[in-house]
C-alpha cells in the first residue's frame, strides 16, 4: 500500500509540474491601432492585451486559426499582412499552415520563408510588427480565401520572446506548439496570441471574381 500511495503521489507531482509548464503573466494594457492599411483586420479586435508569455515557457510557436468573414463586395478576401505584437531580438520567421477548421490543430506548414525581426526587443513594445505576406507580382493561392474559409498564421519563437495574449473571440482559435505538442489555448484557457491579419476584399470587378473561380477549381 505505502508503494502505491508513493507512485499515487509521483504521478500527481509529475502531472502537477507538466499543467504548471506552460506559464503566462498578467499585464493589461491597451494596444495601438492596426494602421487602416488593409480593407479589415482579424484577430485583438478588442485593442485589449491581457498579458504576456515568454516564448521558452510558452510555445516554440503560435498559430492563431481566422474564420474568413462574409466579404462585402462578394470576396475572395487576400491576407496581405500579419501583425504581431511582440517584443524580442533576432531573425524570425512567419510560418502559415493547412487550417481545417476552427477546432482543428494546424496542419503542416504552407509556407515559412517570410522572415522578420520585432521591432522592440523589450516588453512592452511600442507598435505591432507588420509582415507584408504578398509581393507586388502575384496573389499566391494560399493567401486567398472566401467567406468561411479558415486561415491558420503564427510565428516561430525564440528564446526571450515576449507575445502579447488576448481573451478568445468568435472566429479565432489560438494555439501553441510546446515540446512537440499543439495545445488550444482558446480550449484550455479562454486566451489567443496576439496576432492579427489585414485582409482586403478583392471582390471589385468580375475579372477579380472569373479569376478567384478559376484559381479555385485548380485546387480541387
Amino acid at each position: 500500500m505505502r508503494i502505491a500511495a508513493w507512485m499515487a503521489f509521483v504521478l500527481a507531482a509529475v502531472v502537477a509540474v507538466s499543467a504548471g509548464a506552460r506559464e503566462w503573466y498578467e499585464n493589461p494594457l491597451t494596444v495601438p491601432d492596426w494602421d487602416e492599411r488593409t480593407d479589415a483586420y482579424l484577430g485583438c479586435e478588442s485593442g485589449e492585451i491581457l498579458g504576456y508569455a515568454i516564448g521558452e515557457n510558452w510555445a516554440d510557436e503560435v498559430q492563431l486559426t481566422f474564420q474568413l468573414p462574409e466579404p462585402a463586395l462578394e470576396g475572395p478576401w487576400l491576407v496581405e499582412y500579419v501583425a504581431l505584437f511582440v517584443s524580442g531580438t533576432g531573425i524570425h520567421h512567419v510560418t502559415i499552415r493547412e487550417a481545417g477548421g476552427l477546432s482543428d490543430a494546424p496542419g503542416e506548414i504552407v509556407a515559412d520563408d517570410l522572415e522578420f525581426s520585432p521591432l522592440y526587443a523589450s516588453w512592452p513594445p511600442a507598435a505591432w510588427t507588420y509582415v507584408a505576406l504578398k509581393n507586388d507580382i502575384a496573389c499566391p493561392p494560399h493567401l486567398m480565401g472566401g467567406e468561411g474559409d479558415c486561415f491558420t498564421i503564427g510565428a516561430v519563437l525564440l528564446p526571450g520572446d515576449r507575445i502579447g495574449l488576448a481573451s478568445a473571440e468568435p472566429g479565432n482559435q489560438g494555439w501553441g506548439l510546446y515540446q512537440g505538442t499543439w495545445h488550444d489555448d482558446t480550449g484550455r484557457a479562454q486566451l489567443i496570441p496576439a496576432v492579427r491579419i489585414g485582409i482586403t476584399d478583392l471582390g471589385t470587378s468580375s475579372t477579380h471574381r472569373t479569376t478567384w473561380g478559376a484559381i479555385k477549381d485548380l485546387f480541387k
